[in-house]
């Protein structure tokens, strides 16, 4: 796809965007391959289908335990009213 660079001057942004994320050839684009929002970036675009966004982000972050929930009511009741017996509304 050819680079429309020059019908509108501010179409490079755009263009390195889509090549950075997509990989998206923009052919006569200027600064189409200096680092746009990912720098340093050196797997496949991201938005791409063939990312693995899973395995991306246990390799880079690896594993964490779940988030614990509680029941707000439950919660008061530990941590604010220890001393009272039974369920009292």
């Amino acid at each position: 796809m050819t680079s429309i660079h020059t019908l509108w001057a501010q179409a490079w942004t755009y263009q390195r965007e889509l090549r950075e994320m997509y990989g998206i050839r923009f052919p006569g684009s200027p600064r189409l391959d200096e680092d746009f929002c990912l720098e340093g970036w050196d797997q496949i675009p991201p938005m791409r289908r063939e990312f693995d966004t899973k395995k991306f982000s246990e390799e880079r972050f690896g594993h964490r335990e779940g988030r614990h929930s509680e029941v707000p009511r439950d919660h008061m009741k530990v941590e604010f009213y220890p001393n009272r017996g039974g369920d009292e509304e």
